[in-house]
């Protein structure tokens, strides 16, 4: 080991590693690993650094030494993939490190960036989003960013019993599942152009330039709206002829007090936590299902409720977020924002979307062009070009 230390003095960087080794194999300890790894630290030598320091964890696994030294050594090359595999692994292990903690948190909203430019999307259900390219033409892919089914004329949501309406280049049309198997048919062979989100056995499709709800064969049930919603409690929202207004599962209005508007969130639900937004007088008010006004505030424009965390409301040209009971939880501030969905809601300062958590604080800078809506894995789609199509962006710690 002396002779080591004096190669290492002298500049002899083959020899000293050379003795290094040969004191290791008489004496095993980890105070010698770590000099060991100091010494091809200080040489600047990345790859054996890292793979004696993996060494070090094989060869101690309880101790939090070689952890914390791979890990801070991937995030200073910005390898947060790797920070967080190594971390998972110390956990795992049951190792305690306040320090690997720590850094755990500091780096719990780095994401990777998945380019698809993508020309439209919609939001994931069921572990599947349908999204189209540029050449018109709609797929699914999951999670993962993996495509699974694909060249459809159109795709809808997947929703009860995993199933998904979807449209055909010929223009049939069928109920899938997530593996494109065929479950339902329609003996009618309408001219379909839209297929909602199945819910409550009902599923809004449109043809004839109408909405009808159906069954999942595509047996029409009642209806014939201008614009038609899901129903969720055996509640819907529906336009005809101009007006808004709710309707029960067998069609029939719930009372007779129409609106200008009903919000609906991206899959057609309008009632989440019981309460909706309506749109009277020029402005929005929360009510309950039962048509009851929930708050005094009124609002210039809304999101639905997309989950029972905040939505985002507007007043006076600025945008907060308030809860199911209608209390403001987020001060108007923002120029434009989303609601609430898996734990983040998409907020706009100036011309750039960026996203807050469920702690209300800011998780990712404004960064982004435009936003949608998380899923439950820690990915979304986002534009990170002015003039570009969607990406899609995965947080690590989410994976």
């Amino acid at each position: 080991l002396e002779t080591a230390r004096q190669k290492r003095d002298l500049k002899l960087e083959e020899l000293a590693l050379n003795y290094y080794a040969q004191a290791l194999e008489k004496k095993e300890s980890l105070e010698l690993r770590e000099e060991i790894a100091d010494y091809y630290a200080e040489l600047n030598d990345d790859n054996s650094y890292s793979r004696f320091c993996s060494d070090m964890i094989a060869k101690y696994p309880k101790e939090e030494t070689g952890y914390l030294r791979l890990t801070e050594y991937y995030l200073k090359k910005k390898n947060f993939n790797d920070c967080f595999t190594t971390i998972d692994q110390s956990i795992r292990r049951g190792v305690k490190s306040e320090r690997l903690a720590e850094i755990k948190q500091e780096i719990k909203y780095e994401y990777v960036v998945d380019k698809r430019d993508f020309a439209e999307v919609k939001a994931f259900s069921d572990g599947f989003a349908a999204v189209m390219r540029n050449e018109g033409k709609w797929l699914y892919i999951t999670t993962e960013g993996k495509a699974k089914i694909s060249n459809l004329k159109y795709a809808g949501y997947f929703g009860d019993a995993s199933l998904a309406g979807v449209i055909y280049n010929n223009g049939s049309y069928r109920m899938i599942n997530t593996s494109n198997v065929q479950m339902r048919a329609d003996t009618e062979e309408k001219p379909v152009e839209e297929i909602g989100y199945p819910y409550e056995n009902k599923i809004a499709v449109k043809y004839n330039g109408k909405y009808h709800y159906c069954d999942y064969d595509f047996n029409e049930l009642f209806g014939s709206y201008d614009e038609a919603g899901t129903f969720l409690g055996g509640i819907a929202a529906v336009k005809e002829n101009g007006k808004w207004f709710f309707i029960d599962s067998k069609g029939n209005h719930i009372n007779d007090v129409t609106y200008q508007d009903i919000a609906l969130d991206e899959k057609g639900f309008s009632n989440r936590n019981g309460v909706s937004f309506v749109r009277k007088d020029g402005n929005y008010v929360l009510i309950d299902n039962k048509g009851n006004q929930i708050s005094s505030d009124t609002w210039t424009d809304v999101y639905a409720f997309c989950s029972n965390q905040p939505a985002a409301v507007c007043s006076n040209g600025k945008w907060g977020f308030i809860d199911k009971t209608g209390k403001l939880v987020i001060n108007y501030q923002y120029d434009d924002a989303h609601s609430f969905s898996n734990g983040f809601a998409a907020v706009k300062n100036r011309d750039l979307w960026g996203y807050i958590n469920s702690d209300y604080s800011l998780a990712i800078d404004y960064t982004f062009f435009a936003a949608s809506e998380f899923n439950n894995k820690g990915s979304v789609f986002v534009k990170t070009s002015n003039n570009g199509g969607w990406d899609m962006i995965s947080i690590l710690s989410m994976k």
